[in-house]
Parts: C-alpha cells; structure tokens; sequence
C-alpha cells in the first residue's frame, strides 16, 4: 500500500511541476517546491513505514492520507487564489482603461507640441494623472465625453490658436474633475 501513495506522489509531483503554473505561490514557494517536498516526504515516509513491517499500519495509513491532503489542500488553495487574482486583475484593467487612454492620447500630444501649447497639455497630464483611476457605471459618460475633447484636441493642435487650445485644455480639466467627483460617490 506504500507504494500506491509513492505512486500517487510522483504522479502530483509530475502533474505540478509539468504545468504552466510553476508562477503560482504557496507559503510563498513556489508550487514545484512544494510538490518536490511533498514527493519527499512521502517517499521517505513509505520507505520508513515499509520497514516496520506493518506494526502500526492504521497508523501508517493516518500520516499517508494526512500528506496527501495538505499537498492537496495546497493545490486546491492555489488554483482558487490564483483564478480569483485573475478576475481581480481583468476588473481592475477594465476600470482603469479610461485613465491609460487619456493618458496615452495626451502624451502622445505632448510629445507632438511644443513651447506654450506643451505647457497646456501638460496641466491636463496632471490634472489626468492625479485623478481617480477607476471608473464607475455613474462616470461613463463623461469619460466618452472627456476622451472626444481629447481627440478634436489632437486633431486641432496644429493648426488653431493657443487661445482655443486653452479652451480645450481647461474644459478637459474641468471635466477630469466632475469625473472624479462622480466617482468619489
């Protein structure tokens, strides 16, 4: 029977270390260290359980079934914490895409102007930068709004006079500011 849980160790081992996963953490190891462990000590402790000649086989039987379960407890703990990081991550990408738009697009501005209307879109990187960074269901519509001034922004940059520049920027400004108003609720 000891060498069913060998079996059972080296198969878990193999199926662990074999997959793309060896980023997951348990005890802040990593999953193959922990199976490499596990092999050992079941290893070890078959080979100890197998010399005693089943004096004590319940009890040989308990400590098998009790490795077995705390490795796989681990994996089990593993895949949950790592499929909920995952939702987490994609929720958290999601809300913060408008932020890394906007900030794109004016950068990208910036790094096209120069003199007093890159002093301008500077303010607004700013202001963009400092403000909130996730989005709400309530701020959707100003964000559509705020990301079509940036656009005509970029598209006029060129070729209109910084007064209307400034218009552009500071309505951009104002807006960033309600935004974040309406996400704080």
């Amino acid at each position: 029977m000891e060498i069913c849980f060998s079996l059972i160790a080296f198969l878990l081992s193999g199926v662990a270390m074999t997959s793309a996963e060896d980023q997951k953490l348990v005890f802040n190891l990593p999953l193959y260290c922990l199976a490499s462990v596990y092999l050992v000590l079941q290893i070890l402790a078959s080979l100890f359980f197998m010399g005693l000649q089943g004096s004590c086989e319940p009890w040989c039987y308990a400590i098998n079934v009790s490795l077995l379960a705390v490795y796989l407890c681990a994996l089990l703990a593993t895949r949950a914490t790592l499929s909920h990081i995952v939702q987490v991550d994609k929720s958290a990408e999601q809300q913060t895409s408008f932020v890394n738009a906007l900030m794109l697009e004016l950068e990208t501005m910036r790094d096209r102007t120069e003199g007093e209307r890159k002093k301008k879109i500077e303010e607004v990187i700013d202001v963009a930068r400092y403000s909130n960074l996730r989005s709400c269901d309530a701020s959707q519509e100003i964000e559509e709004v705020i990301l079509e001034t940036a656009k005509n922004l970029s598209a006029v940059i060129q070729d209109e006079p910084n007064s209307s520049i400034t218009d552009m920027t500071n309505r951009i400004s104002e807006q960033l500011k309600r935004r974040d108003r309406i996400c704080k609720k």
